[in-house]
């Protein structure tokens, strides 16, 4: 809070001082004893942990006020601004008055002044401005009916010209883009000592009064361009541009607008007839891609232009989910104690697909049954995750490494059994993808697999393959709801020929560090036969992980450092063998050394 005093010394036949004080207060301080000082029913107020002024009285009906020192030679020329909270709906009984300017301290024996009104009897209840001259008010100007006739909150702008001319303008936003409610004339009264708050409340309304941003001085102009502080997309062929102040009607109307790619002809509107936000409608819709929007010329009503700006969006197609856009990415089936069983899925197409009617489901009986359905409309967006289950907050809780948002909670969810159980996933009644999981997929060497989680390694390997989950790693508690896998396969591989390693060493220890090893197959061509071993120095077969499969163009594998009989191999250097031939004939023959670590 701060309180402005310029003080001007001028010379004529004598020598005289006037002192004019700009008043300024935002309560961040949290105190209105000093700088400036607030006088009147001290104890009836506080500032409040979001540093506004509030009426605090709790349980009584009364008057309350403070008043603070505004003392001017002249009310020409001066501007006063302030934020309003009242909450509830104004009546005879429960209104506040801001005195601008008045003739004393006490606000109960004040006998001249400029004070707003805001409350009233009946409905139609208005913002009015009033002239007090020895103690009888006259209304100067008034705002719409009923504008505050609900409970409101408002910033609220006066000014007064040298001719005695008053406009009112009010915003019910949070930006400040003030628009003109009323006007009048009063020009009665010329010097006056003191800025007020006064206010008239029953005791249910004891504490819900609330003031902030107080600002009494010189007209302060606006000098800055139009800032555009958010960009929204409301269909496949409009935006929305929300400004931070009000703009001029007919500048928006005559802008410059410009989208790259192009989407046909542009045409702008007041959305909702809000003077800070454009509504811009293309002729042809948007398709999924990323987008330039530049626009210019532009001003506020101030007639400040602003000049060559552009935003960025990308826009994405809402489309139904077909079978390979959504996938089963981590399941937790053996909760610990009490807590909730969890599916998590990702996105892995390039569309926006809305979640509302997917569902859940298991086997029983011999048919898929138990449908859980998701009914609400909850959009997924590509490469993102959501997470299914009865109790977000105690899966939270379970697992610390979870993510934030997309946790969608089901008032249950299907029975998966501890043992053994499959995981259906639809979208209208069509089966996305499932996944038949059995307690022996965990890490051979957990005590338990209570409240361990299966996670995916591959979003892009078949569901259905065993080797693609691999239990959740001890070092994130067992889990991962809403976040990227500990055990996700990262495809920044290395190397040449046809056998590519994200790395040639593993450490099989469950830590979540490299307890295995991707390795990825690309085949310059299809239908070859291959095998992919695993040799110990002295030429041993210690694990087959391939035998005689028809291979694609590319395969994915992953070695746990087990060997045949399931035991995790010594720490030391084996030797990776790639076998492939086609029916022609043509064989070759690839080796990689790898080496299994053991971590101190």
């Amino acid at each position: 809070m701060r309180l402005i005093c310029n003080s001007f010394v001028f010379f004529t036949l004598f020598l005289a001082y006037v002192g004019n004080c700009q008043l300024f207060d935002d309560f961040s301080d949290l105190d209105f004893s000093s700088n400036p000082t607030w006088a009147g029913n001290t104890s009836e107020f506080i500032v409040n942990t979001d540093s506004m002024l509030q009426l605090s009285n709790a349980g009584t009906a009364s008057s309350s006020y403070l008043s603070t020192p505004f003392t001017y030679s002249s009310l020409d020329s001066l501007e006063w601004r302030f934020y309003l909270d009242q909450s509830f709906s104004p009546s005879s009984s429960n209104f506040s008055r801001v005195y601008l300017a008045a003739d004393s301290a006490n606000l109960d024996s004040v006998q001249n002044a400029y004070y707003l009104k805001f409350g009233e009897s009946g409905s139609n209840d208005a913002i009015e401005l009033f002239e007090l001259v020895g103690g009888v008010s006259t209304s100067v100007c008034r705002a719409p009916d009923a504008e505050i006739a609900g409970s409101f909150e408002v910033n609220i702008r006066v000014r007064k010209d040298p001719l005695g001319n008053w406009t009112i303008e009010r915003d019910f936003s949070a930006l400040q883009s003030y628009t003109l409610a009323a006007s009048g004339n009063a020009n009665n009264l010329v010097s006056l000592s003191h800025f007020g708050w006064d206010c008239s409340y029953t005791a249910s309304n004891s504490e819900k009064m609330f003031l902030d941003n107080v600002y009494g001085g010189p007209w302060e102009f606006d000098t800055s361009a139009p800032n555009c502080i958010a960009l929204s997309i409301l269909s496949d062929s409009s935006l929305l541009l929300v400004f931070d102040e009000e703009l001029d009607s007919a500048s928006v109307l005559n802008a410059n607008y410009n989208l790259i790619p192009s989407a046909g002809s542009i045409t702008p509107f007041w959305f909702d007839s809000i003077a800070n936000q454009i509504e811009l409608v293309f002729s042809q819709n948007f398709s999924t891609q990323a987008y330039t929007l530049n626009y210019s010329n532009m001003s506020d009503v101030s007639g400040n232009l602003v000049g060559n700006e552009s935003k960025n969006f990308f826009f994405y197609d809402l489309e139904p989910a077909h079978i390979g856009d959504i996938i089963i990415n981590e399941i937790l089936y053996n909760p610990i104690g009490s807590g909730s069983d969890y599916v998590e899925i990702k996105n892995i197409s390039d569309k926006l697909i809305n979640l509302n009617g997917i569902a859940l489901a298991n086997y029983d009986d011999d048919t898929i049954s138990n449908f859980r359905s998701f009914n609400d409309d909850f959009y997924l967006w590509p490469d993102s995750l959501a997470v299914f289950s009865k109790d977000s907050l105690q899966v939270k809780t379970d697992y610390f490494e979870h993510g934030e948002g997309n946790f969608l909670e089901l008032n249950s969810l299907p029975s998966y059994p501890n043992d053994s159980g499959t995981v259906y996933l639809l979208f209208d009644s069509l089966l996305i993808d499932k996944v038949s999981y059995d307690d022996h997929w965990q890490f051979d060497l957990l005590s338990s697999s209570d409240g361990v989680a299966l996670e995916r390694i591959d979003p892009f390997s078949p569901s259905a393959d065993e080797n693609n989950w691999h239990s959740a790693a001890s070092s994130i508690d067992y889990g991962s709801p809403g976040k990227e896998n500990s055990q996700l396969f990262n495809d920044n591989t290395t190397g040449t020929d046809f056998i590519f390693l994200e790395r040639s060493y593993l450490s099989p220890d469950n830590d979540g560090i490299e307890d295995f090893l991707p390795i990825r197959i690309q085949f310059d061509q299809a239908g070859f036969i291959f095998n992919l071993k695993i040799y110990d120095l002295a030429g041993q077969v210690l694990r087959t992980l391939e035998e005689n499969k028809l291979a694609g163009n590319s395969e994915k594998i992953n070695w746990d450092g087990k060997d045949e009989l399931g035991n995790t191999v010594l720490a030391g250097n084996y030797i990776l063998v790639l076998d492939y031939f086609d029916l022609d004939g043509n064989q070759k023959l690839e080796k990689k050394v790898v080496s299994v670590l053991i971590r101190l």
